[in-house]
């Protein structure tokens, strides 16, 4: 189980309901993002230097990579930090331009490269950022649902006959065209996701599935789905809100499927993974901690 490794701390700068998006501020690998005298999210702080800076042609719902930014919309570039600007992608190049904003925010691949997926009401488009084109696939993803985009395939969520389901394409050496990955009766929501892995929530838990082994495993988990979950950088593991103390007079807390349990007076809220870090919030405050790797 990972251990903190360092004094957790409250993030400067950054407070808790300040952007019209509650999903920020969040973390961009080290990067907490979030806003500052603005709805919108224009301000990227390091956890390692605690520099901070304010970044241009600011945005609600910015796609978030490991340690880059990338929004829809009629300026080409990204903010690659700790630049201030949008400028080239992560390792150089312009990127593609993809002028109309989704029906929720664009996922980024958590484990490198420039894939983006961006969700419209009839249909997603994958796009390699570096390229001028890209496969648009016909689909019908629920507004504000999360996305998710790994190496190959990207994930969303779709209403069926029998609730949500979780829709996937790709690999593409498995299912080149959009398929359910997990559906069924009651709702498969909350997609999530890096690597070869995919999660979701189903119930009272969470489940990972692998797209190499096709192994799903699930975890209890009380998350009253409304910060939605989130997962390493490799995708191997996942955190989410934890309601179940609230039957017994207790506060919301945070678990992840490694063991973790963070558990303080008042309540954790919105967890956010990324670059060896765990955020979340506690009243107006951003809350940071170091997670141990060999945990």
């Amino acid at each position: 189980m990972p251990d903190f490794v360092a004094e957790v701390r409250p993030v400067a700068v950054l407070q808790a309901g300040r952007c019209a998006d509650d999903r920020y501020p969040a973390l961009a690998g080290d990067w907490v993002v979030g806003c500052v005298g603005s709805d919108d999210v224009n301000v990227a702080v390091s956890l390692h230097t605690g520099r901070v800076v304010t970044l241009t042609g600011a945005v609600g719902a910015p796609g978030i990579g490991d340690g880059w930014l990338w929004a829809p919309g009629r300026v080409t570039g990204a903010w690659v930090l700790p630049q201030a600007t949008r400028g080239e992608l992560p390792g150089g190049g312009a990127a593609a331009l993809v002028p109309y904003a989704g029906i929720a925010p664009p996922a980024i691949r958590r484990d490198g490269g420039a894939e983006v997926v961006v969700p419209y009401e009839d249909h997603v488009d994958v796009i390699d950022l570096r390229r001028s084109t890209w496969p648009r696939y016909s689909a019908h993803p629920l507004p504000g649902e999360p996305v998710a985009v790994g190496e190959g395939w990207a994930a969303w969520t779709e209403r069926g006959l029998n609730g949500e389901d979780v829709w996937i394409v790709g690999p593409a050496a498995v299912a080149p065209a959009p398929r359910v990955l997990v559906g069924g009766e009651g709702d498969q929501h909350d997609v999530a996701g890096a690597g070869s892995f995919v999660w979701y929530a189903d119930g009272a838990a969470v489940w990972r599935y692998d797209l190499v082994t096709k192994a799903t495993v699930s975890f209890p988990a009380d998350t009253g789905f409304e910060a939605p979950l989130t997962v390493s950088d490799d995708g191997k593991v996942a955190c989410w809100e934890d309601r179940s103390a609230l039957k017994t007079g207790g506060d919301i807390d945070i678990r992840c499927s490694s063991g973790l349990h963070v558990e303080r007076k008042g309540d954790q809220r919105w967890p956010s993974l990324g670059g060896g870090f765990l955020i979340w919030r506690e009243g107006t405050q951003v809350i940071a901690a170091r997670l141990d790797p060999s945990g």
